[in-house]
This record gives C-alpha cells, structure tokens and sequence, in this order.
C-alpha cells in the first residue's frame, strides 16, 4: 500500500477497485486518505471501495461526502430538479 500514493492516476484508481472488489480490509485506512483527491475519477473509485469495504469507519467518511454533494447542489439549486427525478 505504501506504493499506492507513487503510482499514476489510472493505475491509483484499477488498484483501488481491484482492492474493493477483493474486499481487502486492511487496505482501508490507504483509500481513504483517496475520498477526498481532486481528481475525481480516483475520489469517486475511492468512495465506492470504501462503501464496498463497509467498514464501521465507512459510515463517517460517506456520510461527509454526502452533507458535501447534498450542500453543493442546493447552492447550485440542483436538489429540487434531482428529487423530482427521483421520485417519478
């Protein structure tokens, strides 16, 4: 895991999807130092492997991310639009 950080972008988000889909636990505290990466193809493997991993520290780094998405679209008055759509 301590290669992971010295790794190329594309190869960062195969090897985080790779360890989500072998549910490789030790590897969580490494990916999700990744959730909050600019790049957002890495940020976005990043949470799905840390939802994957479902650990109980899971539930506070996705939770964050949620408050985040859910503040950043009623500033841009995206979340009525994205509720109606959802609910049809």
């Amino acid at each position: 895991m301590d290669a992971l950080p010295n790794q190329s972008v594309p190869a960062q988000v195969r090897l985080i999807k790779a360890i989500g889909e072998l549910k490789y636990l030790p590897a969580l505290a490494s990916i999700t130092t990744f959730t909050s990466n600019n790049n957002v193809l890495l940020k976005k493997q990043a949470l799905w492997t840390v939802a994957l991993l479902a650990d109980a520290s899971s539930y506070q780094v996705l939770l964050q991310e949620a408050k985040m998405l859910i503040s950043r679209m009623i500033q841009r008055k995206q979340l009525l639009p994205w509720l109606n759509i959802c609910t049809r």
